[in-house]
């Protein structure tokens, strides 16, 4: 049948094989007809009825317990019709339903961290704000910075000796200023000077 379905439609394949137009859902009640009278008698046997109570609300008791006026109810629902009517103006594929709009609302209702009253709702509060730099960003260039102002500090301050020590080896000595280098000793300065015989 599937192979069919690829030429032809799946109602004509369908009619070639098994000569209905028409999807029968009997094979299907026949093939599960054992476990349909097994769940029968267990249920017969443990006194449970098929189905669900449907005035059954398991969701009340943990339901909102602050005692709302008119006016913070007209608020509420002003606050969620805003968000709803910005969600479906807005292009698809963003956060679902009033995630979108969790500024607007946590400013109506003064929400923070400290102060979210609403259990069972997920939490609006906006994520925290990330720097636009890292920390260690920060202390990375500080070191780079201080280490490229060493550097350059280093090498003006060498060229600089470089260039006085180049300086003071091209300029001329005069022969006749006696150059001093040391100390003198009065004793070999006066030739009469008697010595202790």
């Amino acid at each position: 049948m599937l192979e069919l379905g690829r030429s032809k439609s799946w109602t004509r394949a369908l009619e070639q094989v098994s000569a209905h137009t028409r999807m029968d859902a009997q094979p299907l009640l026949n093939y599960f007809s054992t476990l349909y009278d097994w769940l029968r008698v267990e249920n017969q046997k443990t006194n449970n009825h098929p189905g669900w109570n449907v005035a059954h609300d398991p969701y009340s008791e943990n339901a909102i317990k602050y005692p709302w006026n008119g006016n913070e109810l007209y608020l509420f629902k002003a606050s969620m019709a805003y968000a709803m009517r910005q969600y479906y103006l807005e292009t698809k594929g963003e956060e679902a339903n009033f995630m979108t709009s969790r500024g607007r609302i946590n400013a109506v209702f003064q929400l923070n961290d400290a102060t979210l009253e609403f259990e069972g709702l997920r939490a609006t509060l906006a994520p925290p704000t990330e720097q636009p730099a890292n920390m260690w960003l920060a202390v990375f260039g500080g070191v780079m910075g201080v280490t490229v102002c060493a550097g350059a500090y280093l090498v003006i301050t060498g060229a600089m000796t470089r260039m006085r020590k180049a300086k003071k080896q091209e300029e001329p000595e005069n022969p006749y200023v006696e150059a001093y280098e040391g100390t003198s000793n009065q004793a070999f300065e006066n030739d009469s000077t008697q010595t202790g015989f």
